[in-house]
């Protein structure tokens, strides 16, 4: 009988209160992929990758990813990425809830093209100058969230709908 895949899930009280965002380092998650290499999510994932280049396959779509590559994952996908080559990056990671209520639509992530039923996942990569306002707009997010209070989801949505 064949094993199941590992399934990672969104911790909503990693900083305390409840929050359905983060933005996660690679080399932060590279840990918990040596022991499971190949997992399914229950939250949806943006990868910005920023160092190294290697293989990154979502549902057996395979890619060469190279820094400013962007990878989509919706919940259930199978993700698997080379993390010898891949070196850094980070992920946006949220639940579909988060913007759906910043947004005050419940089918909000529906409608987003890379994240749509039906359609294989998607990759894209950014021009230069998108890639440094993407990466400078990930590292605020992260000072935001590591500086969290509850009272904040408010400003997270604002920061969305700034970009």
């Amino acid at each position: 009988m064949k094993k199941p895949l590992p399934q990672y899930t969104f911790f909503k009280t990693k900083y305390g209160n409840e929050l359905l965002i983060d933005v996660i380092d690679l080399k932060y998650v590279k840990r918990f992929l040596n022991e499971n290499p190949i997992p399914t999510l229950t939250y949806y994932d943006i990868t910005f990758i920023t160092e190294g280049e290697g293989g990154f396959s979502i549902d057996n779509q395979s890619y060469e990813a190279t820094p400013g590559d962007v990878f989509f994952s919706r919940p259930g996908e199978v993700r698997h990425w080379d993390t010898t080559h891949i070196v850094n990056g980070f992920a946006l990671i949220f639940e579909d809830s988060f913007l759906s209520s910043v947004f005050k639509d419940p089918l909000f992530v529906q409608h987003l093209s890379f994240f749509s039923v039906g359609k294989a996942s998607s990759n894209l990569h950014l021009s230069e100058e998108l890639y440094v306002h993407i990466l400078q707009l990930l590292k605020n997010i992260k000072i935001e969230i590591d500086a969290y209070l509850q009272n904040d989801v408010l400003y997270f949505g604002h920061c969305f709908m700034k970009s």
